[in-house]
C-alpha cells in the first residue's frame, strides 16, 4: 500500500513537472523574455522550516536561476564551512551538503479585487551528493493574498500560507507534510525596500528528522534590500521560538541568527 502511495505521489510530481515545462516554452516562445540572477548567501546558521540543521554552524548558500515570464528553474545550494561542524545527530555537516533543483511558475489572480491572489508552485529534487540514498523530492503551493486585509490598514501586510509535501527518491524515509501560514510587512524606503514577517510552521515530523507531529515554531524577523546597476545586496536577521521538543534538543531551539546576500541578475 506505501508502494502504491509513493508511486502515485512521484506521478503526480512530475505530472507537475511537466505542465511547469511546457508553460514555460509556450510562454517564452511568445514573448521572449529570460532573466538570470546568481546568488550567493552567508548564514551564521542553517535554519531550515525552523530546524537547525547543522546545530548552530554557518553555511554557504549559493542559488542559480533562470526566470521565464512567469516560469522560473534553478539550482539552490548548501555547503559546510565550519571545520569540526557535527550535526545534532552526530554527523560531520559536509556529509549533508546539498544541492537542490527546481521548477516553478507563479502568477496572480483576481488582480483589483478583495480576493486577488499570488501564487507560487514549484517542485524540488534535494540532492545529497555524498548520501544519495536519503535523496528526496517535494512539491510546494504558495498563495499569497495582499489586498485581505487592505480595509483595515493604509499599506496593509500580506498574508501568505503554503502547503509542502515530500517524498523520498528512494530507501525507507519517512514522507513529510508541511503548513505555514504568516504575515509580511514590505516598505519602500529612499535608499532600499525592507520586509518585516512573522510565519510558523505545521508538520507530521519533518520527513526524516522524526520530530514529533505538530507546530515547530513561530520565526519573526526581516530584511532590507539594497539594489544598483543589477546588484542586490540583502543582510536580514531572524528569531525563532520553538513550540515543541525534538531529540535531540538542539535540533530545534529557540535562536537568533542571520544572513547576508549578494547577488547579480540581468
Amino acid at each position: 500500500m506505501r508502494e502504491k502511495k509513493r508511486v502515485k505521489v512521484q506521478s503526480l510530481l512530475m505530472a507537475l513537472v511537466a505542465f511547469i515545462f511546457a508553460g514555460a516554452a509556450g510562454e517564452e516562445a511568445a514573448a521572449g523574455s529570460i532573466s538570470f540572477s546568481a546568488k550567493a548567501t552567508y548564514a551564521s546558521k542553517y535554519v531550515w522550516r525552523g530546524y537547525d540543521v547543522w546545530n548552530n554552524n554557518p553555511a554557504f548558500m549559493p542559488d542559480i536561476s533562470l526566470d521565464m515570464d512567469g516560469y522560473y528553474a534553478g539550482i539552490w545550494s548548501a555547503y559546510s564551512i565550519e571545520d569540526g561542524c557535527v550535526d545534532p545527530f552526530g554527523d560531520v555537516c559536509s556529509t549533508w551538503d546539498e544541492h537542490d533543483f527546481y521548477v516553478g511558475a507563479y502568477g496572480a489572480l483576481w488582480d483589483g479585487s478583495r480576493g486577488a491572489t499570488e501564487y507560487d508552485i514549484s517542485y524540488t529534487y534535494f540532492q545529497f551528493y555524498r548520501l544519495r540514498d536519503v535523496d528526496n523530492h517535494e512539491a510546494l503551493v504558495t498563495l499569497a493574498h495582499p489586498s485581505l486585509l487592505g480595509g483595515l490598514f493604509e499599506t496593509p501586510p500580506v498574508f501568505y500560507w503554503g502547503v509542502a509535501y515530500g517524498q523520498p527518491v528512494s530507501g525507507a524515509a519517512p514522507s513529510s507534510l508541511w503548513l505555514k501560514a504568516g504575515l509580511k510587512y514590505s516598505l519602500e524606503l529612499p535608499a532600499s525596500k525592507a520586509q518585516m514577517l512573522v510565519e510558523t510552521f505545521w508538520d507530521d515530523g519533518a520527513g526524516s528528522f522524526e520530530a514529533p507531529v505538530g507546530f515547530s515554531h513561530v520565526r519573526v524577523g526581516g530584511h532590507l534590500e539594497f539594489t544598483a546597476g543589477g546588484f542586490t545586496f540583502k543582510p536580514s536577521a531572524y528569531y525563532i521560538h520553538a513550540l515543541k521538543q525534538t531529540d535531540p534538543e538542539t535540533l530545534l531551539e529557540s535562536e537568533y541568527w542571520y544572513e547576508i546576500l549578494i547577488g547579480y541578475g540581468f
